[in-house]
């Protein structure tokens, strides 16, 4: 005879973990050329782009692609 709360462990209690959702993953870790403050950048960025410093509000470009290696920011004059 079968139990009539078999299937009750059939089902999962959780959702399984989905892969977080952080945007600043993969990107090079930047500092401001004026004030040295870290530079986050938000991960829509593209070379040769114009970004703002959010520490001393100096412009900036980007050299590269802020994923690749070789990214950095360069004073903006």
């Amino acid at each position: 005879m079968k139990h009539p709360d078999s299937n009750l462990c059939r089902t999962s209690l959780k959702k399984p973990a989905r892969q977080p959702d952080c945007p600043g993953m993969g990107l090079a870790e930047l500092s401001c050329p004026i004030c040295s403050a870290d530079f986050p950048l938000g991960g829509d960025e593209k070379a040769g782009e114009e970004v703002f410093c959010s520490y001393c509000g100096s412009p900036c470009k980007l050299t590269a692609d802020p994923y690749s290696e070789e990214c950095d920011i360069e004073e903006d004059i």
